[in-house]
């Protein structure tokens, strides 16, 4: 239970280059199940000792079984900075070794291709100063001032972007699209990420792949009732305890997550997976 939150964990961040598993959505609260490990836990186990999985595609298969072991009341969350592609070690811990094939004797080589000059790296503010003996995050509220709803908690070197100042109050948004205001104190600017590592959609932080937009943005609709039509929506999320339709589910949505939504949405489209 975080404060500000009325049941279950508020979503954390924390610096470009991390990945973060939850075992349930935010605002749920993950069940302990009947056997020693709770239905996360026995997923994750089971699937992360796939050699050589990338880490995302173990958080899918994570999601579905749990999902599937707690008749939909269970789904599993990740938020995730990451630039680079992750995988599982071989061998339980040996590196993996990625070898070259060598071209046939009659294939030429080509003269390597002249890089043109790379464009500057787009720069972010980012939360600094913060005392590691403390709580070590910075609240991301509803609205300026302690009485704002807390709705996320910022680790150290999370990456934004400030959209407007009220005093020492910031409104900002995070990579992944969402927005919220923060306490300009901790907020310092600038730091780039380099274009060179970053892929067209790594900024959204869950699920860099067109899968993974496609199944954040459906779960945001599924946690506000909404009932699916589709075959993919209805073998995901199925429609267990439905009521709402598009317009009724996103009124019932908060500005927070229609945001995300429509960001989802927006990269899913500019990516090409619609």
């Amino acid at each position: 239970r975080s404060a500000g939150t009325s049941r279950g964990l508020a979503r954390v961040y924390a610096g470009v280059g991390s990945f973060i598993a939850y075992s349930t959505q935010p605002g749920n609260v993950a069940l302990d199940g009947n056997g020693r490990n709770s239905p996360f836990t026995e997923a994750l186990l089971r699937h992360m000792a796939t050699p050589g999985a990338d880490v995302h595609a173990v958080m899918r298969r994570v999601r579905g079984d749990v999902q599937k072991a707690t008749s939909e009341q269970q789904i599993p969350w990740e938020n995730s900075s990451l630039v680079d592609e992750v995988s599982f070690a071989v061998g339980g811990g040996t590196e993996v070794a990625q070898s070259s094939v060598p071209l046939p004797p009659s294939q030429s080589v080509s003269a390597p291709r002249v890089q043109p000059p790379a464009s500057p790296a787009p720069s972010y503010h980012y939360v600094s100063g913060l005392d590691p003996k403390g709580d070590n995050f910075l609240a991301l509220r509803t609205g300026t001032g302690a009485d704002g709803q807390r709705i996320a908690t910022l680790g150290p070197d999370t990456m934004l972007k400030v959209l407007e100042s009220r005093g020492e109050w910031r409104k900002v948004e995070l990579l992944d699209g969402a927005t919220g205001w923060a306490h300009g104190k901790w907020i310092a600017c600038c730091r780039s990420m380099p274009q060179a590592k970053a892929k067209p959609v790594a900024a959204l932080g869950t699920g860099d792949s067109c899968d993974g937009m496609w199944s954040r943005r459906n779960a945001v609709w599924h946690r506000y009732g909404y009932c699916f039509t589709s075959a993919r929506g209805l073998k995901e999320f199925g429609n267990t305890g439905c009521a709402r339709d598009e317009k009724a589910a996103r009124a019932a949505m908060p500005a927070a997550d229609r945001d995300l939504v429509d960001a989802l949405l927006a990269r899913e489209r500019a990516a090409g997976c619609r």
